[in-house]
């Protein structure tokens, strides 16, 4: 993967990382990702932050 070309803590930083996430490469050969793959980025992370809590027992589901 590609290092990330923008600067930390900004929404073009966050976005290019979530697309990453996605499987989108990063290469300027390779077609601009879309808002599909923005929106499966976002589910993956959503699902490792959810697994990292549930791991260190920061986040207790009951029914």
């Amino acid at each position: 993967m590609q290092q990330n070309p923008y600067l930390a803590q900004t929404l073009s930083w966050a976005t290019w990382i979530m697309q990453g996430l996605a499987g989108w490469c990063g290469y300027k050969s390779v077609k601009p990702p879309g808002i599909t793959t923005l929106i499966r980025g976002l589910y993956q992370f959503e699902f490792t932050f959810f697994g990292w809590k549930l791991a260190l027992g920061l986040l207790v589901c009951t029914p």
